[in-house]
């Protein structure tokens, strides 16, 4: 019986060993230059010895943890599309105790990839309420989409700060990629479409018919059509920007089914995407000023497991979408005078 007991201390001991062995964690906080937290920040710690890369986002207070960290040398990275790279290199990790490491991040003072985003985010407080009332109709009795809609600020900056992805890992590179250099790769600094439809940043225009739902962007590619007379996606797609779209009603819901993109767009304005993406689109008016689209993305080259989330744009009566010109000028860099 002693040497039975014994066996099993020394087996617990063992397993309780083995649970340690090699794990180490990295925690503390991210700030923002004023000093304040600052949420929805990638945290990044790559084994130097591995180059296997691990990953936190910071909570509302600024906090983060990285787990189960094997014992070792990182370099630890926080990227962001509102702020300089950081980089602290060498934070050693020892064998099952904690690394603190607080980061205060500096303010980005180049021209980055959102532009005039501060500028957005103050005219869009500014909005009044969205007008109150029962959802308009169409002749055949279905909810009418028409107007200029709007997302929320708070809602844009969520979705572009920390949009609700989980990554395969070479598409995960590539954001690490595309936030070590700022963006500066987005297809819009080259006059190509931006992926605004997408995330209904900016001001949207549907115009609603019984067969042709048509939506007016603030963009290069300023328009895009979803069929809704019944036609099936063509079987010889050629790969486009916005893709092709087709509706269906389901009771007051339409139903929008995108396929055919092409993989050079930005999603969030940073995530890539394959051919293979797969929109849908849920789309219902409750009242007269809330449009409400929950949309899924389908990439089975892009994500571990297709995200989806719902946005609540608002009716903004009093605004417009505006021609957008891009001048181009790289094309010449290319074109022989020839």
């Amino acid at each position: 019986m002693r040497l039975l007991l014994t066996l099993l201390f020394a087996a617990l001991f063992t397993v309780a060993g083995f649970g340690q062995s090699g794990a180490g964690s990295l925690s503390g906080t991210v700030s923002n230059p004023a000093h304040a937290p600052a949420p929805g920040m990638a945290v990044y710690a790559k084994n130097i010895q591995t180059g296997v890369y691990y990953k936190a986002i910071s909570s509302p207070k600024g906090e983060y943890s990285i787990a189960q960290l094997p014992a070792g040398a990182y370099d630890v990275y926080v990227l962001s599309l509102l702020a300089r790279p950081f980089l602290r290199k060498n934070v050693e990790i020892a064998l099952g105790q904690s690394q603190r490491l607080d980061i205060q991040v500096a303010a980005d003072d180049t021209q980055n990839t959102l532009g005039e985003l501060g500028d957005y985010l103050a005219l869009a407080a500014k909005r009044p309420p969205p007008p109150a009332g029962p959802a308009p109709r169409m002749p055949d009795g279905k909810p009418d989409f028409s107007g200029v809609w709007t997302v929320p600020a708070a809602t844009a900056f969520a979705l572009i700060t920390s949009p609700p992805v989980d990554l395969l890992p070479p598409a995960d590179a590539l954001v690490r990629e595309r936030l070590m250099n700022q963006g500066r790769d987005v297809p819009s600094s080259r006059c190509l479409p931006s992926s605004d439809l997408l995330i209904g940043m900016l001001p949207v225009k549907y115009i609603q018919t019984r067969a042709v739902l048509v939506q007016l962007m603030e963009d290069v590619t300023a328009e895009h059509e979803v069929f809704l007379d019944g036609r099936p996606h063509p079987g010889d797609l050629e790969p486009t920007w916005r893709g092709h779209s087709v509706g269906k009603w389901d009771g007051d819901t339409l139903v929008i089914d995108t396929v055919g993109f092409n993989d050079r767009s930005w999603l969030f304005f940073l995530v890539p995407h394959t051919e293979m993406l797969h929109v849908i689109q849920r789309v219902r008016r409750p009242d007269m000023g809330h449009l409400e689209i929950e949309t899924t993305y389908e990439d089975p080259g892009t994500f571990k497991t297709p995200p989806k989330f719902k946005v609540v744009s608002i009716l903004t009566p009093g605004e417009e979408v505006h021609e957008v010109v891009c001048e181009n000028n790289q094309y010449s860099e290319h074109v022989s005078a020839k």
